[in-house]
């Protein structure tokens, strides 16, 4: 993992070699490591959202959040300490909205609160 991190122009040769053997489940499930992985602010994933939100794979996982009066488009993703639901909401007459809720911590997220939070924002959205 330290070598990922050094290495910019090396990463794709790490990568491939990684991939001839995946290492074991232990190693690959520890907490979030600084530096390493994704890092998306939620208006370029909301801008990501838009751009793919019509596919119909978007619209296997409707996430946590009931279609309502919306067609919904879900992308969400977790690791240890990361958690990432992304939805995109489109009412009838075409108009998006883009609700989107990370977070990152040391420990487990905590998957109920973070739902509440996105189901509580859309819940207000539906009231306007």
């Amino acid at each position: 993992m330290s070598d990922w991190l050094a290495a910019a122009d090396e990463r794709p040769a790490i990568a491939a070699e990684a991939a001839l053997t995946l290492p074991d489940s232990i190693r690959a499930s520890g907490p979030q490591v600084p530096g390493l992985g994704w890092y998306v602010p939620l208006t370029r994933l909301c801008a990501l959202t838009d751009r793919v939100a019509d596919l119909p794979l978007m619209a296997v996982n409707s996430s946590p959040v009931s279609p309502g009066p919306w067609t919904v488009a879900f992308k969400g993703g977790s690791e240890a300490g990361v958690l990432n639901m992304t939805v995109q909401l489109r009412d009838a007459a075409g108009h998006r909205t883009c609700v989107a809720v990370n977070s990152n911590s040391d420990s487990a997220p905590d998957t109920a609160q973070a739902t509440a939070a996105l189901r509580t924002v859309i819940h207000h959205l539906v009231q306007q």
